[in-house]
């Protein structure tokens, strides 16, 4: 990007992949201003580094970014061209463990909704026993601070292997999106 000017130069990589370049390629606005902020959006949506991944809810996910970013209508929905955009962009950056970390986050977040709506109704009985097994409740919250560790743990493991200087990770190359440093 030229600070002075704010205009934005793509790399060629992203030129080069049919999903972005159609994004950018259909932006007839000055500064390609809406190309800038759908791009922006994908990564946001997708990408581990960016603070809108730990919106578990992907529908929640996408009205915080769409409100957040400057450069789209507060209608603008995905389209089937972004939406190929976002398809590519997650097959170019997912590896084993950004899956797993997907994978865990989501376990946890359906677990803390289970545990929420179980508080919400310790006192409701079917029969004469309690509706929710308080030492379930109670191993849950036991077992909170291990699972936070873990996703702490594999959090920083698809950080580091986003990091790496090297253009592989594992079976995967680094995403277009990603800085060179």
């Amino acid at each position: 990007m030229d600070r002075d000017s704010f205009e934005l130069d793509f790399d060629p990589e992203i030129l080069t992949i049919k999903e972005f370049n159609k994004i950018i390629a259909r932006d007839k606005s000055k500064g390609k201003v809406v190309a800038i902020s759908e791009l922006a959006y994908i990564w946001f949506f997708c990408d581990y580094s960016s603070d809108f991944v730990q919106i578990i809810d992907e529908e929640e996910r996408a009205l915080e970014i769409i409100n957040s970013l400057n450069g789209l209508q507060k209608n603008w929905k995905v389209d089937n061209i972004v939406q190929s955009g976002i398809d590519k962009y997650k097959s170019l950056s997912t590896t084993i463990t950004s899956r797993m970390l997907e994978d865990s986050r989501s376990v946890v977040d359906n677990m803390s909704k289970w545990a929420k709506n179980a508080a919400l109704h310790l006192d409701e009985m079917i029969g004469d026993k309690p509706k929710y097994d308080i030492s379930k409740i109670q191993a849950f919250v036991r077992d909170v601070p291990k699972m936070l560790d873990t996703l702490n743990s594999l959090e920083e493991k698809v950080l580091r292997e986003k990091d790496s200087g090297d253009k592989h990770r594992g079976s995967q190359e680094k995403a277009l999106f990603e800085d060179e440093d």
